[in-house]
């Protein structure tokens, strides 16, 4: 098989509204370290596909759709048969389009997918052979399920300082880091990581431009690997996935960022001594559209009473010392979003793409998907080796278990980031294991 690689710089200038934080105050000031956009072409042949990496929150629907469109027209690659991840920095700008976005990210953006679709015309220049190989390892100790069962069965975030009395369950998370390398004699020519955790160190405090961990992952990686290759990041199944370790305790500092991206890198390249070759390294790949039915919001006079209510005690004399004033400024916030939402679509479809490298399978999945979710697709799966990507193609917003919902917390409060109903895990989950079934060989 072959393959291309190549990166190109995506940091936009200052002034442009940052994403992430429902309460960052300003627009940012600058940039820590670029924004990129990192581009695989792997190809055996017959087959070819676009692996595309952006250091942004994600992508809502018509940022997707536009960029495959310009990488379609500029490289004739189907839109099929590229994969957009975006690693879920929450310190780059807000590309899901929140109300406060303006002139300046609408530029930004049109000038985005013109620099992707060059990032993949110069990947596919760059096309050598190479041989394939697989290396994992677990990382214990940096990634945390963000979702603390207490014992009335409810549900809170460890945001929160929460007592070790109350608690009667912590969730599933999933330590195991991957990297697929793309081998040209001796030389490294290319990498793809994978690892499962938010890219949210730092807070909403931070108004400087940066990849946040991941970026500490990618640059260790380069900068150790022999031939100094172009490393890409995509993020699993993180949608309930944090770096909090005590509950309360959040250290968002760039140290902090740098720790983590270096040890799960260290991790990588201490496990390359077992690393596994991917035999018959075909690629074959398929996509699928789905349909799931958004939740319903409240009532207009329903929502406009609540708006009343929290604007009312936040000029009064209600809104007391500035945690409480935070509080219900975030309310207000997510009450126009379920206000918006009431005028929104009753459904929405969503891609969800499979691709195999040999006997690798590579899962796109949409969204903040939870763990539970890709810890069920890898033990599922029929391929010797399962990767899960997730925020692919689109942003979905929280994909929660059904049972999270009765539990509450933030991932299940309707909002433009959980807008999909129950239901919609099980029929990802549904669909996946329908184009698994069918992928015996070359799609027609």
């Amino acid at each position: 098989m072959r393959a291309g690689f190549s990166a190109a710089i995506i940091t936009p200038p200052a002034g442009v509204t940052m994403s992430g934080y429902r309460l960052r105050r300003a627009p940012a000031t600058g940039r820590h370290d670029d924004l990129e956009v990192r581009c695989a072409l792997v190809e055996d042949g017959q087959s070819v596909f676009a692996l595309v990496s952006l250091d942004l929150i994600g992508l809502d629907y018509g940022h997707a759709a536009a960029i495959k469109r310009r990488i379609a027209e500029k490289c004739g690659l189907q839109p099929e048969r590229i994969l957009l991840g975006c690693t879920h920095t929450h310190s780059g700008p807000d590309t899901l389009r929140h109300p406060a976005s303006g002139a300046e990210l609408q530029q930004y953006c049109r000038e985005l997918y013109e620099t992707v679709a060059d990032c993949v015309s110069e990947a596919m220049d760059r096309l050598e052979p190479t041989k394939v190989s697989l290396a994992q390892g677990d990382v214990p100790d940096l990634a945390f399920n963000r979702r603390i069962i207490l014992r009335d069965g409810s549900a809170r975030l460890n945001l929160e300082r929460i007592e070790e009395s109350r608690i009667a369950e912590r969730g599933p998370v999933d330590p195991t880091a991957s990297i697929v390398l793309f081998r040209r004699d001796s030389r490294i020519s290319g990498a793809i990581a994978n690892f499962t955790l938010h890219a949210t160190v730092l807070d909403q405090e931070n108004l400087l431009f940066t990849r946040d961990w991941p970026g500490y992952l990618v640059d260790t990686l380069e900068d150790s690997l022999p031939g100094k290759p172009v490393v890409l990041f995509f993020n699993g199944a993180f949608g309930n996935i944090n770096q909090i370790k005590t509950p309360g305790i959040w250290i968002s500092t760039f140290e902090e960022a740098q720790r983590i991206g270096s040890t799960i890198a260290k991790e990588l390249i201490g496990s390359m001594e077992y690393q596994a070759p991917l035999r018959d390294a075909a690629v074959h790949s398929r996509h699928a559209w789905i349909t799931i039915p958004n939740r319903k919001a409240r009532s207009l006079e329903q929502i406009d009473r609540e708006i009343t209510r929290v604007r009312a005690r936040l000029t009064g004399n209600g809104a007391g010392d500035e945690e409480r004033r935070s509080v219900l400024e975030k309310e207000l916030i997510f009450l126009e979003e379920e206000k918006a939402l009431g005028s929104g679509p009753a459904n929405e479809r969503i891609e969800i793409q499979h691709i195999t490298i040999g006997e690798l399978e590579i899962i796109g999945l949409p969204g903040e998907i939870f763990v539970e979710y890709g810890l069920e697709l890898k033990r599922t799966s029929p391929m010797r080796h399962c990767l899960v990507f997730g925020n692919a193609n689109g942003s979905a917003g929280y994909v929660p278990l059904p049972e999270s919902f009765a539990e509450g917390a933030y991932e299940t409060r309707l909002s433009q980031g959980s807008r999909l109903t129950a239901e919609a895990g099980p029929l990802i989950l549904q669909a996946v294991e329908r184009m698994r079934s069918t992928t015996t060989g070359r799609p027609a």
